[in-house]
């Protein structure tokens, strides 16, 4: 037989004491971390608030009540939150879709005490116990004016930049001009939409590197230009020059040919490396067409002038300054460099009709009336010539 013997006691009050020394130890625990949370929320420089589900605020911590222009926390507290903003509905919808999902982020206009407006970035959380039941709202504010000024600036000189570009891509459309960029540490050579239509070209034609510049160069420009290209572009490339220029003919895919004028600019780093070329490409066919109309005129016009033993000039009444033909500086018998003064002229007039040589000048010049006279001249030589002059004045626009 095996005895036993039992010690019962009553140790509720013991199991009691216990139990409040844990929730007292609990409540303290809660009130240290209320404690710092209102003090880390008190000290912050970001604005804090609480509502209850009506929106009526509870609690505004001192950075949000200086945010908007008030003295203390009263002025906020048992006021509907939405007072606070330029649009209530705005702020109301947030705060019923944060109870909705349990958080809302987004940008708010808010109206300060004195009726200034600022932006905000606004967060909301809903406030739940330890079981989960929700409480509240909790918000935090950060005044984000300033970079909503910096923002607006920027989307206002983007758009000024855009104007400005939709602008020049305009005038170098109506100017027949197009624009390029040789990034030679990225090898990229970079052609505006302007360029691609004078040139006649499409960008699957054209890679937009150096490399395809060069290959496209001997599909459309003729063997002597493509041959002075390159050597102008090895010039910027030694470091000979920073200016690149020059003109080529292109033969377009359709058949026809356009002549250009190239401009460039090289940019180097402090090393004196090449870094980049910016140019334009323009199309100056037309002012090729006529300066070749011009030169052809002119060389007509000196072939009948020395069939006719007729020459031309022009007296600039105001500078003095003279131009003479070919022709005539052969009548007069002046060398094909020289370009003699209206004294160096009066010097060869033959001293018995220089009085009316200088009467016909008078008229002109004084009178504005024309003339038509036959005088001799007498040559380097010593020899006498006759010679009939006849002109007339031409006024400017002034």
């Amino acid at each position: 037989m095996v005895a036993m013997k039992e010690n019962l006691g009553d140790i509720t009050k013991r199991k009691r004491t216990e139990e409040e020394i844990i929730e007292a130890q609990d409540k303290l625990h809660l009130q240290e971390k209320l404690h710092m949370l209102n003090w880390a929320a008190d000290s912050s420089i970001i604005g804090f608030i609480t509502t209850d589900f009506k929106g009526m605020l509870k609690y505004v911590n001192p950075f949000c009540i200086k945010m908007w222009g008030y003295e203390k926390a009263e002025d906020f507290l048992g006021r509907n939150a939405s007072e606070f903003w330029n649009s209530p509905s705005e702020v109301l919808q947030a705060g019923k879709e944060c109870q909705e999902k349990g958080e809302w982020t987004g940008e708010l206009l808010a109206k300060r005490k004195d009726g200034t407006l600022f932006y905000v970035q606004a967060s909301l959380n809903l406030i739940q116990d330890d079981y989960g039941h929700p409480l509240g709202i909790v918000g935090s504010c950060v005044d984000i004016t300033p970079c909503k000024q910096v923002e607006e600036e920027l989307n206002q000189r983007t758009q000024e930049l855009l104007l400005a570009k939709e602008r020049l891509d305009l005038a170098l459309e109506a100017t027949g001009m197009g624009t390029w960029d040789w990034d030679v540490l990225k090898n990229t050579m970079t052609w505006d939409d302007n360029l691609f239509r004078l040139v006649g070209v499409s960008r699957e034609d054209f890679l937009q590197t150096h490399e395809s510049l060069l290959e496209l160069s001997d599909k459309i420009l003729p063997p002597e230009d493509n041959k002075q290209m390159q050597e102008a572009i090895q010039q910027v490339v030694d470091g000979k020059t920073d200016n690149y220029e020059f003109e080529h003919d292109v033969l377009r895919p359709d058949g026809t040919v356009r002549h250009f004028s190239v401009k460039g600019h090289a940019y180097r780093n402090p090393k004196g490396e090449l870094v980049r070329v910016i140019g334009t490409t323009m199309d100056v066919t037309n002012r090729k067409i006529t300066e070749d109309a011009l030169r052809k005129s002119e060389s007509n016009l000196a072939r009948a002038q020395a069939i006719a033993h007729l020459g031309n000039y022009s007296w600039n009444i105001r500078t003095g300054e003279v131009s003479w033909s070919e022709e005539l500086k052969s009548i007069w018998g002046c060398r094909p460099d020289e370009e003699p003064s209206f004294e160096e002229i009066i010097s060869r007039v033959h001293p018995d009709d220089l009085d009316l040589f200088l009467e016909a000048a008078h008229l002109v010049r004084e009178e504005n009336r024309p003339f038509n006279i036959e005088y001799r001249i007498i040559l380097p030589d010593g020899s006498v010539r006759y010679v009939h002059d006849q002109g007339e004045i031409t006024l400017d626009e002034a």
